[in-house]
């Protein structure tokens, strides 16, 4: 059954919330693209309709190649989501809970606190966010213990 325009603008006018957004994995392709032409000239290949991963290890693997190669400093952190959480805003989006890999700050040595800052900063008016630090099992390592201690206990 196709929606009439009425019915498609009752359901953009609703208030919505994102209750579960890791923004290492929405990263915007044209900020990619953007950053390196000639690498990311096409859609990817698992934007097909049909393309299924054959693992989560396969999608994992996928998801951490692209995000590393934007996601390098707090700064990168801040731009994505403002573009992420602009386009929240344009659905009526109004509550969003995100989180950040601490294995890719691990990875790339960059402070946690300044890419928790970036995202919270980038939350225009009218968005509520709030950001959680994303761990695996087995995340406690010396560089990331005292962070989830902190992480605790703020």
């Amino acid at each position: 059954m196709a929606l009439d325009l009425a019915d498609k603008a009752f359901i953009r006018a609703l208030p919505k919330t994102e209750t579960h957004l890791h923004i290492e994995g929405c990263l915007p392709w044209e900020l990619l693209h953007d950053l390196h032409p000639d690498e990311f000239s096409v859609p990817p290949h698992f934007w097909a309709d049909d393309f299924r991963y054959d693992s989560f290890e396969e999608f994992e693997r996928i998801l951490i190649e692209h995000a590393i190669r934007w996601f390098t400093t707090p700064d990168r952190y801040h731009e994505a989501a403002k573009v992420v959480f602009a386009r929240h805003l344009e659905q009526n989006v109004r509550y969003v809970e995100t989180s950040f890999h601490a294995g890719i700050i691990e990875l790339l040595g960059i402070s946690g606190e300044e890419v928790l800052e970036a995202i919270r900063s980038a939350a225009p008016p009218g968005l509520e966010v709030r950001v959680f630090l994303g761990i695996s099992r087995n995340a406690y390592t010396p560089l990331l213990g005292p962070i989830l201690e902190y992480a605790v206990e703020s």
